[in-house]
């Protein structure tokens, strides 16, 4: 996979992805998103109508994300992170440009989750891990029967729109821990978070309705949005 990592800083870096030879598609039918390998996703988003909430279900016979990532310096960088395992997700990515993050945000098991116009109530595999005013982040397992462990970049999912202009990212585990207790994450590491600027993984929930507002919001994610939400995850207290 053609692609060039920069970093910026201890908690920001740049990858763009310029070749399409990632395993990780985004295909679309109809309303469904399917996210992860072509045939075997790990994932599918409902999207729905802008008064419903979005719908994240587990597919059957997933192929997880495995192996590692060849870039030294992009693994230099992770080190000390709570991305322990999970590297060839980077490596996997389709083309497009991307923010990695590394964030001190914590996974909260809140009641319910902003997934649209709607507060649904959370699954055991999700979490919140932001809730501003006007941006709201959560995160999901790839493991149904329990929450996500968090020790590897996860892949994250922009959807513009998702409520009354707020903007949401749905971050997901692309691979599951081999057991519950099998890497319980320290508190004090940081998550790894991959925020697409530009590419397939950028969703807006007004898409069916406008092409021409849909470009300008992709525009203006790509422009503006995506950094400002990028230094807002990574920020410290």
């Amino acid at each position: 996979m053609p692609a060039l990592f920069t970093a910026y800083s201890e908690t920001l870096a740049e990858l763009r992805v310029t070749g399409d030879e990632g395993s990780i598609t985004v295909r679309r039918d109809g309303d469904l998103l399917y996210i992860g390998e072509p045939g075997r996703p790990v994932f599918c988003l409902e999207h729905p109508d802008p008064d419903d909430a979005w719908g994240v279900y587990h597919e059957e016979n997933p192929r997880f994300v495995a192996g590692g990532w060849p870039d030294e310096a992009g693994v230099a960088w992770l080190k000390g992170s709570a991305a322990r395992r999970g590297l060839g997700l980077i490596d996997r990515l389709p083309a497009g440009d991307y923010i990695l993050v590394r964030s001190d945000l914590k996974a909260r098991a809140v009641q319910h989750l902003l997934m649209g116009n709607e507060l649904v109530e959370r699954p055991i595999w999700g979490a919140q891990l932001l809730a501003d005013a006007d941006l709201r982040v959560n995160v999901f397992g790839a493991a149904a029967d329990r929450p996500p462990t968090l020790q590897q970049p996860l892949l994250g999912a922009p959807i513009l729109n998702l409520a009354n202009r707020l903007t949401g990212i749905f971050f997901f585990e692309m691979a599951p821990a081999a057991t519950p207790e099998a890497e319980a994450r320290v508190e004090a590491d940081d998550l790894v978070l991959v925020v697409p600027r530009v590419g397939p993984l950028v969703l807006n929930t007004m898409e069916p309705f406008s092409a021409d507002r849909h470009r300008i919001a992709l525009d203006e994610w790509a422009r503006d949005g995506a950094s400002q939400a990028a230094n807002r995850l990574a920020r410290r207290p």
